[in-house]
């Protein structure tokens, strides 16, 4: 059965428009006209289990990148994928799905091509899988929304993707610095404790409280025996230069004593019945915010604007959402109320978290500038209001190589400020296999150490003293360069480009490079983690790159063997900034953010040039 199909194109994009489709998310495309034909996508529909069906031509040499949140490779043919948030606790390697979809795949062959379907309903994709020679898309609504770039070079790919799902929020600069998290520090005490403890060695930006600093893990609020004094609280870490970030979930305690929850009355989902739907979370019997609903967005804002003078940040968790029933998450028939109808929830799965950190970005920056959430969940246009973190990683040997691969996959998706519970997050971590964590992420966005209650202390202070000391160096190196991680996470913010990148990304047509998983390029850095022992193994993309170590300048498409402790490599016509030095290499520019000011640093091969002035030693090659 054929389905209705308009297809709209404007300069940058195709959107195919299926059964008169009326997004929940409806992206801002207001450049698209006419109505082109052209389309090389094979699109049906089922009536009996009534989903969309997308097909598209797999050709031999073509490679599926993107795809989001997925416990997978960076290349993703031959296998399938669920876009359906769930909350899979201690996941491994092809677990799926994950905490967070992101319908956005690309393909490259002698081109690039971004497919992005808009839709908050479940979604099957089939890579080479059901046909050997197809791509195959079930979209599980009866409409639905796909847009299509064709573009010349990866960096034009994100500047339309995210000209139509949004830019890259602008963290504050202390996010990026190395936080500490653990389930969960208490009493107040213990926190001073921790945070002094650690001081000892190397800095950190912010501590973050787990479920267990509430009173009886209700949304909003403290639990006094632990916490007696906010405004004490903050500020004593404040005198100690750390940031404070506090988790919320979203379910609301069902307590007629409670005045979270009498202030949320008529702004929760409901059942078939006309009541409220209600499902366990961690306080018992919870009610579930109707994001979707705007007087209940509104009223959520007002909860956190309430509770925003407590805390420096605040932490989304359990967001998919997810819940201790038999769908591990709210019933697929259970309804939201928008505008006056009633909307099945299966229909809406995946734009759960996206409203709930919508309207959480909305309430805090009417309130204050400095804005830091991080979410679990999410979908496409995530990055516009908050970082996201990988969730409940389990340790291992295999999940340091899954996480870069992972950092890839959500930045080739739109999502740039992102990381992992460095250690892992379930299960044993050895001293050493926390430090090889903690090397891994050298580069990534979001650096957290964070833990389950019920595994081993991996504070660095009770580590022994050799992977204390590896930790140290590499927590000093990630702060010798943490001006130039935010230097490209403002870029991101401009243009859209990702922060963490993969080696083909500066040349797509640099087959090798595809399978690559255990490096990553951030900005114009490449960097190959050292976790295998003494020395080990890298691929040098194609072009010319500076080592950073001895500066000595390497031709890439190559494989090359270091026991350098990190092993950096400076893209030809860039520039670094490292260890208060700017290193220059051929004609460059550098876009920065610093004092509330844009900086812009440019070489022309003779002269450096700068609207702000420059307090590093330049060093050129």
């Amino acid at each position: 059965m054929k389905p209705e199909i308009k297809i709209m194109s404007g300069h940058d994009y195709k959107k195919v428009i299926i059964n008169n489709d009326r997004p929940l998310i409806n992206f801002d495309d207001t450049n698209l006209g006419g109505n082109n034909q052209n389309l090389d996508l094979d699109i049906n529909y089922d009536g009996g289990n009534q989903y969309i069906i997308i097909k598209k031509k797999l050709k031999q040499d073509e490679k599926i990148i993107g795809l989001g949140e997925k416990a997978f490779d960076i290349l993703k043919n031959r296998h399938s994928f669920t876009m359906y948030n769930s909350d899979p606790v201690g996941y491994k390697r092809y677990d799926d799905p994950l905490y967070l979809s992101i319908p956005f795949l690309i393909s490259v062959s002698e081109n690039i091509k971004g497919i992005f379907i808009n839709s908050t309903s479940r979604i099957d994709i089939d890579i080479g899988i059901e046909e050997y020679d197809k791509l195959t898309v079930k979209i599980y609504n009866k409409s639905s929304t796909v847009y299509i770039f064709e573009p010349d070079n990866f960096n034009d790919l994100y500047r339309d993707y995210t000209g139509l799902t949004g830019k890259t929020f602008m963290p504050p600069l202390w996010a990026l610095g190395h936080q500490i998290s653990r389930y969960s520090y208490y009493p107040e005490d213990e926190i001073y404790n921790v945070i002094d403890n650690y001081k000892k060695y190397t800095d950190i930006s912010a501590i973050y409280l787990d479920i267990d600093y509430m009173d009886k893990f209700k949304i909003f609020t403290f639990d006094r025996n632990k916490f007696p004094d906010n405004k004490r609280l903050l500020d004593n870490l404040h005198k100690r230069d750390v940031k404070l970030v506090t988790i919320i979930d979203p379910g609301v305690k069902l307590d007629q004593n409670y005045s979270v929850f009498k202030n949320g009355i008529c702004h929760y989902m409901e059942n078939n019945n006309d009541e409220i739907y209600t499902s366990k979370l961690w306080p018992g019997n919870s009610a579930m915010p109707d994001f979707f609903n705007e007087e209940a967005y509104n009223w959520w804002k007002s909860e956190i604007k309430n509770f925003i003078n407590n805390t420096d940040g605040i932490w989304l968790d359990m967001n998919e959402p997810s819940l201790f029933n038999e769908f591990k998450t709210i019933d697929p028939e259970a309804v939201h109320n928008i505008n006056g109808s009633k909307v099945k929830h299966k229909y809406l799965h995946n734009a759960y978290a996206y409203f709930e950190v919508k309207a959480t970005y909305e309430a805090i920056s009417e309130e204050k500038n400095d804005i830091f959430i991080v979410s679990r969940s999410g979908y496409a246009g995530i990055q516009k209001y908050a970082a996201i973190w990988t969730g409940d990683n389990t340790s291992g040997e295999d999940d340091l190589k899954l996480q870069i691969s992972m950092m890839i996959s959500l930045n080739l998706s739109g999502i740039s400020v992102c990381g992992c519970d460095l250690g892992g997050f379930v299960g044993q971590s050895s001293p050493e296999l926390v430090s090889k964590y903690y090397k891994m992420a050298l580069l990534f966005p979001f650096y957290r150490n964070h833990k389950d209650k019920y595994s081993n202390d991996q504070e660095i202070y009770k580590l022994p003293e050799l992977y204390r000391n590896e930790i140290i160096d590499s927590v000093n190196k990630r702060y010798d360069l943490i001006d130039y991680i935010y230097s490209i996470i403002y870029e991101s913010h401009l243009y859209g480009f990702p922060v963490v990148k993969p080696l083909f990304y500066y040349d797509y047509k640099d087959m090798d490079a595809y399978y690559i998983n255990d490096e990553y390029i951030l900005g114009n850095l490449l960097y190959a983690p050292q976790i295998y022992g003494k020395d080990r193994k890298l691929y040098i993309p194609s072009g010319k790159w500076l080592n950073i170590n001895d500066f000595s300048v390497i031709s890439g498409s190559k494989y090359i063997t270091t026991d350098e402790k990190y092993p950096l490599y400076l893209k030809n016509n860039s520039m670094l900034i490292i260890n208060n030095k700017l290193i220059v290499f051929g004609k460059s520019e550098l876009i920065m953010y610093r004092d509330n000011k844009e900086i812009k640093i440019e070489f022309d091969g003779k002269n450096i040039n700068s609207n702000y002035p420059l307090d590093y030693e330049i060093i050129f090659f």
